[in-house]
């Protein structure tokens, strides 16, 4: 297994989203290995796998099954996933552009990003729109412009395209056809990522309780936006 750490943006500032997590990238490489072996145990009891498989032969393919087990359950390892209003509980309307700003450069600063992250992380930031149907959309992009200006000379950073996430889904369930019909509305996307997340969180054990409800869609966004990247090839492991 080869880990490489990622952080992953949603970009607002009353429910700003960060998703810092470890991610196995060799996971196909791994599979692939696992599958050979399979193979060959397959080959080399063929006789067996019809008359019945004997003790020695069944805890070699029981062991294999659990390395099996061992490399999905720790495909991916969050450290932290979590949402927070920078604005502390003000509208956007009534904080100046200069504040918002101000907001964001002091959380950044006050995380301490770079005690975290090894040179070869890589920082995927959700791409919002300029345009949101016929409205301007200037506050979310500007969130990712001061995003992508604070890591960018230090790491390997990459705006994701947003639509990226909704063809991506833990189970069949939960596609977003399946969860919201063939003309999705940005609430059915929402509701998408939010599910998804939820039963993402059961498959690999980590925690979401300390996540209001509310905004488990918008730390969805962040950790999927992760995931797409890696899904889309948006970022280069090769690093």
């Amino acid at each position: 297994m080869i880990y490489r750490t990622f952080l992953g943006f949603d970009c607002a500032y009353v429910s700003f989203a960060w998703t810092y997590c470890d991610i196995n990238i060799d996971i196909i490489a791994d599979i692939s290995a696992i599958y050979q072996q399979i193979n060959y145990l397959n080959n080399k009891y063929h006789s067996s796998l019809y008359e019945g498989l004997c003790g020695e032969h069944i805890d070699e393919y029981t062991e294999i099954i659990n390395r099996l087990y061992m490399l999905l359950a720790n495909f991916i390892r969050i450290r932290e996933i979590a949402v927070v209003d920078l604005l502390k509980g003000k509208k956007v309307a009534n904080v100046s552009e200069m504040e918002r700003a101000l907001a964001l450069k002091k959380f950044l600063v006050d995380r301490q990003w770079d005690s975290m992250l090894a040179d070869n992380s890589i920082v995927c930031i959700e791409h919002q729109p300029p345009k949101l149907s016929n409205k301007i959309n200037s506050v979310s992009p500007a969130v990712g412009f001061q995003l992508a200006f604070y890591f960018c000379d230090k790491y390997q950073t990459v705006y994701i395209d947003p639509k990226l996430k909704g063809n991506l889904s833990v189970s069949q369930k939960l596609t977003l056809a399946a969860v919201a019909g063939r003309k999705a509305k940005y609430i059915d996307r929402k509701k998408h990522i939010k599910l998804n997340l939820i039963e993402f969180a059961k498959l690999f054990n980590f925690d979401i309780s300390n996540i209001d409800t509310r905004r488990l869609a918008d730390a969805g966004d962040s950790l999927f936006t992760i995931l797409a990247a890696i899904a889309y090839k948006k970022v280069n492991l090769t690093l």
